[in-house]
């Protein structure tokens, strides 16, 4: 944004002062439109899908469905593995969006479940996870993910 930041102190117990300073923007740059991104699409290109969000992190689980719900996604969160097994069970997804680092039981070993489970007619899965080297990619996706997304999200890539 062309601005700074600087924080300095005085030394141990003197405490600290922080400063952030961005410029006001020009009328030639507030003119022009802004990016949309991690918005809703218009009302339009909707997606309206039923989207199964994994994650153990509540705060980052609820966070992700409220964006989904803006985008006309009808989300339910779960914390676990098995929860999550047994939701796919009870309910139609058409997506399950799962964290690999989850308690009980991993994210690769609910894709992997799932797979074995549903042959047919499987909700698509994607990974969502901290996990972001080449081998922890390829092993989501031989684990039966579509898709590795890393944390924090691209919503753009989403």
């Amino acid at each position: 944004m062309g601005g700074s930041m600087a924080a300095t102190s005085g030394g141990l117990g003197a405490g600290c002062t922080f400063e952030l300073s961005i410029p006001l923007a020009t009328d030639a740059v507030a003119a022009k439109p802004r990016d949309h991104e991690g918005q809703a699409p218009t009302q339009s290109a909707r997606i309206e899908r039923t989207v199964l969000v994994v994650d153990d992190n509540i705060d980052a689980a609820e966070t992700l469905a409220a964006l989904l719900s803006t985008w006309g996604c009808k989300v339910q969160v779960v914390t676990d593995g098995p929860a999550a097994l047994a939701e796919l069970e009870a309910g139609s997804f058409d997506i399950a969006i799962v964290d690999i680092g989850l308690p009980a039981m991993d994210g690769h070993e609910v894709a992997a479940e799932v797979r074995r489970r549903w042959a047919g007619e499987v909700p698509r899965l994607f990974a969502l996870t901290g996990y972001g080297q080449p081998a922890d990619r390829e092993r989501a996706l031989a684990s039966g993910f579509e898709e590795h997304f890393i944390k924090p999200l691209d919503v753009e890539a989403l």
